[in-house]
Formats: C-alpha cells, sequence, structure tokens
C-alpha cells in the first residue's frame, strides 16, 4: 500500500471476501461504519452451571455478542481497529459465513478494556 493509505483501511485479520476467481477484497468501510469478527457465532450458548439456553429463547438485549473490530471507518471516534467490543445479538448485518459484522458505532454497547488500561 502507497504512503497515502489510511490506518482504517489497513486490516489486521485479512481479506474477508474471496471472489470466484481467487482474488481476495479487503473491505474499506465508510463514516462510521465497523466490521466485527465476533468471538463466538450464534447459536446455543451455556451457562457457567452447563445449562444450554437455545438461541431461540433468548431475548435480543440478553447475552451480547463480543468481538474484535477488523476494519473501522474513518469517522469512528470511540473505536478502532483491534478494540474488543459487546454489541446486540442480531444487529448489524452478516457479512459472510463467518460470522463477520458490518456494524455502525452506535450500536455498540461498551469496549472492553483490562482492568489496568481503564482505571
Amino acid at each position: 500500500m502507497n504512503e497515502s493509505t489510511h490506518e482504517y483501511m489497513q486490516p489486521r485479520v485479512g481479506p474477508v471476501a474471496p471472489m470466484p476467481d481467487g482474488t481476495e477484497l479487503v473491505p474499506i468501510p465508510f463514516g462510521r461504519y465497523i466490521i466485527v469478527k465476533p468471538e463466538t457465532v450464534n447459536g446455543d450458548r451455556r451457562t457457567s452451571g452447563g445449562i444450554v439456553i437455545p438461541e431461540t429463547v433468548r431475548t435480543m438485549d440478553s447475552f451480547p455478542n463480543r468481538g474484535h473490530i477488523t476494519h473501522a471507518g474513518p469517522d469512528c471516534t470511540r473505536v478502532s481497529v483491534g478494540d474488543l467490543v459487546a454489541f446486540p445479538v442480531g444487529s448489524g448485518r452478516a457479512f459472510d459465513a463467518t460470522g463477520v459484522r458490518v456494524l455502525s458505532e452506535d450500536d455498540l454497547y461498551f469496549k472492553l478494556e483490562p482492568a489496568a488500561a481503564a482505571s
């Protein structure tokens, strides 16, 4: 990439959209959109006691998803590439079959940081 390439244009996870001819494309979000790779794909969850909670009985606000931001638009002010964030179940749009999601920065609940860094 040339020197004029901005930080938000450089992926940390790698290409996420292969073309049929094998060319790999890197998404570049506009404005305040971000691309998040969830830590877990939606599905059944288990409580600490081992009880399985099927996805069909969960509410939209319970069990927020967590994921790392892989790409961030140029207008994002509160988060950046590499941040671990929490977002509502079902928010944004699925980008591909791996569970990668496109969200607005406003969709996020919060950013997760180590306790020492937050103090």
